[in-house]
């Protein structure tokens, strides 16, 4: 784990700690993800908020506040963000917020999976595999999909750092490997 890696989780871990006394866990843990997703989205933010010259923290924190939209921010949240920006923090902020979400969901025994199909499932299939996470880690699974035609057929289902690749085209570069491996030999 990187220096930045290591200083995000420690400030994810503080937030995490925090929200579980204010009891504010949950909305901050939403207003994390937009946050997150607007600095990955823009990352022109990244820099405002990261260049000492460019705003006063004042103004950092309404570019803040601007990006979770009608929504007030949580005291929790904009404590932490103060506190983040204080200590000259925000090139971290994304991935602390991203190791904030990830840290609330193990809490919550929430776990997010992502996956990629060519056409959309139907939702016995989908609860199968909700059920067998279910047995495997005890907790529940909500499932991102994405349809992917590149995939000819089949699925992709990665979860943390487990993937299933049960796809028509990795199958075809499987076949494939070993078409040119037993053709080798012939020559």
């Amino acid at each position: 784990m990187t220096t930045s890696g290591i200083i995000a989780s420690r400030y994810a871990r503080a937030l995490l700690l925090y929200v579980q006394e204010t009891g504010e866990g949950a909305r901050v843990a939403e207003q994390a993800e937009r946050l997150e997703r607007a600095l990955s989205e823009v990352p022109e933010m990244v820099r405002l908020l990261d260049d000492p010259e460019a705003a006063a923290a004042p103004r950092k924190m309404e570019l803040l506040w601007t990006a979770l939209g009608a929504d007030a921010m949580a005291p929790s949240l904009e404590k932490f963000l103060r506190l983040v920006m204080e200590k000259g923090r925000t090139a971290q902020l994304r991935l602390m917020l991203h190791d904030y979400i990830d840290a609330w969901n193990r809490s919550q025994h929430v776990l997010h999976a992502q996956l990629r199909a060519v056409t959309q499932p139907d939702e016995a299939f989908l609860e199968r595999i909700r059920e067998l996470v279910r047995k495997q880690t005890g907790c529940e699974t909500v499932i991102h999909l994405t349809l992917d035609p590149g995939l000819i057929g089949g699925f992709v289902f990665e979860i943390e750092d487990w993937t299933l690749d049960a796809s028509a085209a990795r199958q075809l570069r499987r076949i494939r490997r070993q078409f040119i491996e037993n053709n080798r030999r012939i020559v």
